[in-house]
Order: structure tokens, then sequence, then C-alpha cells
């Protein structure tokens, strides 16, 4: 059974900041999409959606959120899109 959480919510509201106080008190694992897809795509969000705009982000985004989803369990997830996507 995936024991994952997911934060969810928009650009800026503390979601980082959540996950890493969260992991440090429960000394849990961290996944933080954008960090995912910064590390694939060899290059920084703000550069993607400048680059390819933000239908392509939202494409690597969903390519994250179905690895996190059927590979990664027990984690504490940072995704603020997945539950809309889904």
């Amino acid at each position: 059974m995936k024991n994952n959480i997911i934060l969810i919510g928009f650009m800026g509201v503390g979601k980082g900041t959540t996950a890493r106080a969260y992991s440090k008190k429960y000394n849990s694992f961290i996944i933080d999409t954008d960090d995912l897809i910064e590390s694939k795509e060899n290059m920084k969000v703000k550069e993607i959606f400048k680059k390819y705009g933000e239908k392509r982000f939202r494409s690597l985004e969903q390519e994250c959120a179905n690895w996190i989803e059927n590979s990664v369990e027990n984690t504490l997830n940072i995704l603020w899109r997945w539950v809309l996507i889904k």
C-alpha cells in the first residue's frame, strides 16, 4: 500500500517549505516534481515555460505524476496540479 502525501496549491504558496518541514520532522523523503522536470530537461521550469510553453510543461508534469503514482511509495510529493490533471 502506498502512503504518499501529495501537496497541491498554486505556485509560491509554500508547498516546498511545508514539505521540507514535514520531511525534517518525520524523517521522510521528498519528491518535488519541478526538480524532476528540471533534471530531466536540463533546464529550469521558467526556461521550459519560455521556450516550450505551459502545455509542454504540463505534459512533463503529467509524466512525473504517472511515475510517482506507479513507482514510488512512502514519500512526500510536491505536485500542485496533480489532482486537477487526474
